[in-house]
């Protein structure tokens, strides 16, 4: 059964583990849960003698994690509580989504006594089941998973400051605050041989000195003579020393964390895992105090380097000096059972008796005699078979993550709330709130996240105190939105995909009563923006387009001086001004003004032609009709961004009301899709799920019946039947209604076959009068229109003809039907 995390009363967080032990059934576990095998015992023995010697060579150190018990209450050897697993996700291939995922999916409980080791170290395969554990049983879980895909990974044993051990991440700023990384300084170029050194920058010291005498002359000298402690503020303190002061358990708090040594799956560097947190630290900037020992499957090391930081420790665990294994790792560690026992004269080495011949001082002898010492008494022992279950993990649990549905963690002034996939009926899988103050009572901005919205709706953002909100889609929704930005009461801005528009809109900016501007691709055309002013709005009346101005790019095969690029239309003086392009080599542009009251051309080529008075009257209704198609094109633009403003508060408030129904999606297992949520193609499990709730629920289609719409009245097994008259009026108006569909349809395939052999009598005469000048190109271009029309027409003679077909065999066979319907009986008497 999943057990979620236990509040104390004054909010902290409890371990639960004995409370989830005393429901543990026991005799429903395996035999190697239950009862340990012989080599089990004989490790067990071998252990003991280890932690013996171990205890008399170094009494002053704390006792090793070698045997707690399981779940079970029997001794194993932590060794042998590993259990590699790979799952078949490729969301848990990599060590750090793996540490992310066992951070997420168990519920953190720190120990009951913090400064010592836990008593029972249950199986990986339990603590997933039980989704809670406490550092050891995290660090044992994360360690399996990374050994199961291949890194070299160990568990680690030893101190950590409070905010690690209680998983306190309140001074730790958000990952996605963080400020980037500053890019690498670039090379400077190699020095040339013969460069001309820089002039050295010539300063007086008499001139710094009498600045310095004035500035301490403006200032006083109490702080320049002052001693050691007054006048001067106290340096902020480290927060190792902020620590060490409201700590009282400082340095001895137990901890266990995973470490993954470089080698193995191409890993360039050491690093270490958080398994509550999820973060990874290198080697010399973990936080962690010191570390007493690290194991893995193979074997189990101590550390005889001291109470070092784990940024000066050494991590060659086969140098004997540094690590000492528990288990012989080459044949120059073992020595013959029938040797003496050199145990007590390592001891004795150790301790540095007098008299004795060539021994060394006793200053000379420490790490290095113990550890000859416990390497001198080793037998050949074989590491005994993990007797943890495989770790089994489903899809559903995976997505889910989060134990209780939901998972809040605070930051350095900000919160993070996580839920699982469906769990929500409006998506919502991440929210990130900043705060602008330490007390976390002035919210400024919210961060969402979503997923598997059918609005494609993927994450919005929202700045209380600028009042900005900006919401991104997936590809795939309507009218191709992409982002949607508003500032309260000031501008909204509608940004598309590249590309999936046909009118090329890449974005469209508002300004709330004074412009808009709409930004085009230029791929189907030169128009790259087009922007409309509006005047003053009168009270009671919509602004009003005062003037447009469009903007073209440059075409290369068009002259300059015929390439249009900027036309403006003064709808307010009724003025249309047309610029052209710069030429080449030129600084200069040409450009025209038409108006009723006249034309004006200026001219930069001197020898280009000179428009005509026709020309330009010409060119003037051209440019009024491409006002008149401008101003549409706006206020089509104006109307579909009205609508998906509309349509976005209609999806936002049935979401709302839904979330307010408190249509919750999980609840004993049992599966329901919410309503605004999709569900993927390649999410087979949900999918075959979903198809047979939609089964359950499909409602028996009622067969259509034909003869209903035509009755003049219900009938029903007590109603009178229908007279001669009444049956023959319905039997009537049924065939008329048949006949009068198949006429239409036939009208409509004979109106499409009269307009293709139009269009095609249209293009022969056209061909048969400019034959004689038409150029191969359009020769072909004739014969290609000629094939596809005759294409055209025959398939619609066809389809013609077999519908003249259909319909008389539909006819016949609706009379017949009508005349063996039991409703109308009364036409065969």
């Amino acid at each position: 059964s999943l057990r979620g995390p236990v509040m104390a009363e004054d909010g902290d967080l409890v371990n639960a583990k004995l409370s989830r032990l005393a429901e543990l059934r026991v005799e429903e576990m395996p035999d190697a849960y239950r009862v340990n095998s012989r080599k089990e015992e004989l490790m067990l023995e071998y252990v003991g003698k280890f932690v013996r010697h171990f205890s008399s060579l170094h009494p002053e150190r704390p006792p090793l994690m070698l045997t707690p018990c399981n779940e079970c209450g029997r001794r194993k050897f932590v060794c042998t509580t590993l259990r590699p697993t790979q799952v078949p996700y490729t969301e848990l291939y990599d060590y750090d989504k793996c540490a992310r995922f066992v951070a997420q999916f168990i519920a953190y409980e720190p120990l009951d006594l913090p400064t010592s080791l836990p008593a029972i170290l249950p199986s990986p395969a339990t603590v997933m089941d039980w989704q809670a554990g406490d550092s050891f049983d995290c660090a044992q879980l994360l360690c399996s998973l990374l050994l199961g895909v291949g890194y070299d990974a160990y568990v680690v044993s030893g101190y950590a400051p409070k905010a690690v051990a209680l998983a306190d991440q309140s001074s730790v700023i958000l990952p996605a605050l963080r400020p980037a990384p500053a890019a690498p300084p670039a090379e400077s170029p190699p020095p040339k041989k013969y460069a001309v050194r820089p002039r050295k920058a010539l300063s007086s010291n008499f001139l710094k000195q009498r600045e310095a005498e004035i500035a301490a002359a403006a200032h006083g000298d109490s702080t320049a003579i002052a001693p050691k402690g007054q006048g001067q503020s106290e340096p902020a303190l480290p927060a190792a020393a902020e620590d060490h002061q409201v700590d009282e358990l400082q340095g001895r708090r137990v901890h266990a964390w995973v470490l993954v040594l470089a080698g193995k799956r191409m890993l360039e560097a050491s690093l270490f895992l958080e398994p509550t947190t999820g973060s990874s630290y290198s080697l010399s900037s973990a936080p962690y105090r010191t570390i007493e020992s690290v194991w893995n499957t193979s074997n189990y090391w101590v550390n005889l380097q001291g109470p070092l930081p784990p940024a000066e420790l050494s991590y060659d665990l086969a140098a004997p000096a540094k690590w000492e294994g528990l288990l012989a790792e080459s044949e120059s560690e073992l020595v013959d059972d029938n040797d003496d026992d050199p145990t007590l004269a390592a001891v004795e080495l150790a301790a540095g008796r007098a008299g004795t011949p060539g021994a060394e001082p006793p200053q000379k002898v420490g790490v290095e005699a113990g550890a000859s010492a416990l390497a001198a008494d080793r037998t050949r022992m074989d590491m005994p078979p993990a007797w943890s279950a495989r770790i089994r993990l489903d899809r559903e649990r995976l997505q889910a993550r989060c134990p209780a549905a939901q998972r809040l963690t605070t930051y350095h002034t900000a919160h993070l709330e996580q839920f699982p996939p469906y769990s929500r009926e409006d998506g919502l899988v991440e929210r990130m709130t900043i705060f602008s103050d330490i007390e976390m009572e002035d919210a400024y901005e919210v961060r969402e996240s979503y997923r598997n919205r059918k609005d494609k709706l993927s994450s919005r953002t929202v700045n209380q105190r600028e009042g900005r909100t900006v919401e991104t889609f997936e590809p795939g929704r309507s009218r191709a939105l992409r982002e949607l930005v508003s500032i309260e009461g000031s501008r909204r801005e509608f940004r598309y995909y590249d590309g999936a528009r046909l009118d090329g809109l890449m974005s469209r900016t508002e300004v709330f009563g004074d412009k808009t501007t709409l930004t085009y691709s230029g791929d189907g055309s030169t128009l790259t923006q087009r922007t409309a002013s509006y005047a003053e709005a009168s009270p009671g009346s919509g602004p009003t387009v005062r003037k447009m101005t469009e903007r073209y790019r440059r075409t290369d095969e068009v002259d300059a001086e015929a390439d249009v690029a900027k036309r403006t239309f003064d709808l307010a003086n009724g003025v249309i001004k047309v610029r052209y392009h710069f030429g080449q080599d030129r600084v200069t542009r040409s450009w025209r003004t038409y108006s009723k009251q006249g034309h004006r051309v200026v001219q930069v080529d001197p020898f280009s032609r000179t428009p005509t008075d026709t020309e330009l009257q010409e060119e003037y209704a051209q440019l009024q009709q491409a006002e008149r198609e401008s101003l549409t094109q706006l206020r089509e633009t104006d109307r579909q961004a009205k609508d998906e403003l509309t349509r976005r508060a209609d999806e936002e408030a049935v979401i709302a009301e839904a979330m307010d129904e408190d249509e919750q999606v999980f609840g004993d297992g049992n599966f329901a899709l919410p309503r605004h949520l999709s569900v993927s193609a390649y999410d087979t499990g949900r999918s075959k799920l979903v198809l047979s709730h939609d089964e359950t629920e499909e409602v028996a289609e009622v067969p259509r019946d034909f003869l209903t719409p035509f009755l003049p009245r219900q009938l029903s097994p007590e109603a009178p039947p229908l007279t001669r008259e009444e049956a023959l009026r319905v039997r009537d108006d049924c065939l008329r209604s048949l006949k009068d569909r198949l006429v239409e349809r036939a009208t409509i395939v004979q109106s499409r076959l009269d307009e293709e052999n139009a269009a095609l009598s249209k293009r022969q005469t056209t061909f048969q009068r400019n034959r004689d000048h038409m150029d191969p190109r359009e020769e072909e271009e004739y014969e290609a229109f000629c094939q596809e029309a005759m294409f055209r027409i025959q398939i619609l003679e066809q389809r013609l003809e077999r519908h003249t077909e259909l319909s008389l065999h539909k006819y016949a066979e609706l009379d017949t039907r009508l005349r063996s319907d039991l409703r109308l009986a009364a036409l065969a008497g």
